[in-house]
């Protein structure tokens, strides 16, 4: 399965996908699903597709990194891509860049994120920290058990991770694009974060929507490892479309 570069366009229902060598269909939650796509399924190989009602896009980000052996290596969302700086992916759908539109690699950078979102208030507007705005839409002790799993087994990431607690800015959404090397040392960071806060958190007795924590989780995570790692990591980003 090796390539120069795959990016997986995750998903639980059919829908249009980029007509491009690069972009790869993956039926994230595959395991546990009614319906088969007919796409590449996170249920083959190393996988945790069974856990997707609670790690969201993450089955498929981890499936990409134990099974994947690309050279650079994405996921983006059916709905979510970023958009082309020149060229568009031969598709129907507006705004998708092609996958050999990405020349941040050969500009020397080793990820690509979305542009960062300023978080608000639904009521007033006016900002709102990620620490706040995740309390007010999750379960917010959540994230204490999150740090101290961060003070105990990653402590050197515990600054960047206050500091992005006490922003307004957050890059989103879970989707990536990234070298190899640089894809798999987040994962492995990651999902050993993740993996410690499963047996904590009760997210069985959750709601459908918070129950969704690991997913929550991960997107705060992302910017905290990106913080930490700035000055090895050269890090380019994107503006991201929604496609209807």
């Amino acid at each position: 399965m090796g390539a120069g570069i795959e990016i997986h366009v995750a998903t639980h229902k059919q829908t249009g996908f980029p007509l491009d060598p690069g972009y790869v269909p993956i039926h994230a939650g595959r395991g546990i699903a009614e319906v088969d796509l007919g796409i590449r399924g996170d249920d083959t190989g190393d996988n945790i597709s069974s856990r997707n009602p609670h790690f969201c896009e993450l089955t498929a980000l981890y499936w990409i990194w134990k099974n994947s052996d690309a050279a650079i290596k994405g996921l983006v969302h059916y709905r979510r891509h970023f958009i082309p700086k020149a060229r568009m992916a031969p598709i129907g759908l507006i705004g998708v860049a092609a996958s050999d539109d990405f020349d941040e690699f050969s500009d020397g950078y080793d990820m690509i994120l979305p542009d960062k979102i300023t978080l608000t208030d639904p009521g007033s507007g006016a900002p709102q920290t990620v620490e706040r705005q995740y309390d007010a839409t999750a379960v917010g002790f959540d994230l204490v058990l999150t740090r101290a799993v961060l003070e105990e087994f990653h402590a050197p990431y515990i600054p960047y991770w206050d500091f992005v607690m006490r922003n307004c800015k957050l890059h989103p959404y879970n989707i990536m694009i990234a070298r190899a090397e640089v894809f798999d040392a987040y994962c492995a960071w990651l999902f050993d974060i993740l993996f410690r806060l499963e047996p904590q958190i009760p997210f069985r007795d959750y709601p459908p929507y918070e129950a969704r924590v690991f997913g929550f989780l991960a997107e705060r995570l992302l910017n905290v490892w990106v913080g930490r790692h700035r000055t090895s990591c050269r890090v380019a980003f994107r503006p991201v479309g929604m496609l209807p």
